[in-house]
């Protein structure tokens, strides 16, 4: 998971990253943010000029971001596998 675009969306920052493994589950398209091909220059150019030409959109992405990697968070993550753990757990001493 690339750390750079989580940082940049934990700061309230819209995001354009590529469509790649890590990205895609981070970046949600239109959500809070937009992804493009790999080494597809127009895309690209297009997702900026829609980034700089729409104060509303780069105002959601914003704001989308922040709570989109708050779920991503050390907390959360870690209270999720701490709960696996503890399922996984149960079922073995249960002999499931």
């Amino acid at each position: 998971m690339p750390n750079v675009v989580l940082e940049a969306m934990a700061c309230g920052l819209p995001v354009i990253t590529t469509k790649i493994r890590g990205c895609e589950e981070l970046v949600l398209h239109e959500v809070n943010g937009l992804l493009v091909e790999p080494q597809n220059k127009e895309q690209l150019v297009q997702a900026l000029t829609r980034l700089i030409n729409e104060p509303d959109l780069r105002k959601k992405f914003s704001t989308n971001s922040v709570s989109r990697a708050q779920s991503f968070s050390w907390e959360t993550v870690s209270r999720a596998y701490y709960e696996l753990v503890l399922r996984v757990a149960e079922k073995k001493a249960h002999g499931k």
